[in-house]
């Protein structure tokens, strides 16, 4: 129901950014060493205080065995994922 009568691309993207926005202000009040990652790099185009790291699963997950629900990504792309959020944060 929420799909069908209230989402909207642009409602979401706002949410999104709201969202990451509040998380990055409580976490870095505390101090807390903290990044963000999104799924979607359209999520939030407009400026952003927040640090969003540029690793992209959606990318490492092509041509990597799938779990065994075969939905979801497996072991390896959840491996390659670690190590190249390691190196950007590095």
């Amino acid at each position: 129901m929420y799909y069908k009568h209230l989402y909207t691309e642009q409602d979401q993207t706002i949410d999104s950014k709201l969202r990451i926005e509040h998380a990055s202000y409580h976490l870095s009040a505390k101090p807390i060493e903290h990044y963000n990652l999104l799924f979607r790099k359209d999520t939030v185009q407009m400026p952003c205080s927040a640090r969003i790291l540029n690793t992209d699963f959606r990318t490492i997950k092509h041509g990597r065995p799938r779990a065994v629900d075969q939905l979801h990504p497996g072991k390896q792309a959840h491996q390659a994922f670690a190590v190249e959020i390691l190196k950007e944060i590095s």
